[in-house]
């Protein structure tokens, strides 16, 4: 069921690079601005709030930039309402993630890398959510 699953995105992403075109695909990844996002959201009028959800839910598995959807977020719907809207696309996007990967992928990477790093395993049985929260300080990893 994994397998399908991963084989399925995996075919989503050519399937929406081959709509697109090879040519056109870093064309259209320039075009992620906050100005675009909102430009094509707010086409959907009074369905706007769940389609920027929608779409910001999915954002992690195209490997696009959160950045430019938290702006779009502020200029569609207002400060107050953009970073609500924001802070729940982006917990959504987050919860989403991390059970996709916990439970399509926990098995793979744990067999694949038992005992490599004990002192990993260790460390974050210990202290496993200070380690969490450091890396998400890091704006490099999302």
């Amino acid at each position: 069921m994994r397998l399908i699953i991963v084989g399925l995105w995996l075919l989503a992403l050519l399937a929406i690079l081959a709509i697109i075109g090879p040519g056109n695909a870093l064309t259209r990844y320039s075009q992620v601005t906050p100005q675009g996002i909102r430009d094509r959201i707010a086409a959907f009028g009074a369905l706007a709030v769940l389609v920027f959800l929608a779409v910001s839910a999915i954002r992690p598995f195209f490997f696009l930039p959160v950045t430019p959807f938290t702006m779009a977020s502020g200029f569609l719907f207002g400060f107050w309402q953009g970073l609500l809207w924001s802070f729940v696309a982006t917990t959504t996007c987050a919860v989403l993630t991390f059970a996709l990967a916990r439970y399509l992928l926990h098995d793979y990477v744990a067999r694949r890398y038992a005992g490599r790093f004990p002192w990993l395993d260790q460390a974050l049985e210990k202290r496993g959510w200070s380690y969490i929260a450091f890396l998400r300080l890091i704006p490099l990893l999302p």
